[in-house]
């Protein structure tokens, strides 16, 4: 997942392995519309392993862009926490 620091909209994705397809269209999808990484800390599918797999990078992606900028590690983890 590659997302802009200073606004964290999403700039592409990319997956591999059996089920790639499936799980790359949820952020092709996020991408054309111009979304943000939050979007994924907010989605619930039908098949909980795609929406953890983007949750688990999100917050991944943040902790690690508030830890180079040195940034307090206040990264939301669940949905409640972006609101």
């Amino acid at each position: 997942m590659i997302f802009r620091a200073d606004d964290r909209k999403l700039l592409g994705v990319h997956c591999f392995g059996d089920i790639a397809s499936e799980v790359v269209a949820l952020g092709h999808a996020v991408l054309q519309l111009g979304g943000r990484v939050e979007l994924f800390l907010t989605l619930a599918l039908n098949t909980p392993t795609y929406s953890y797999a983007y949750h688990d990078a999100t917050v991944d992606g943040l902790t690690r862009l508030t830890e180079t900028m040195g940034l307090a590690a206040d990264v939301p983890t669940s949905p409640a926490d972006t609101a």
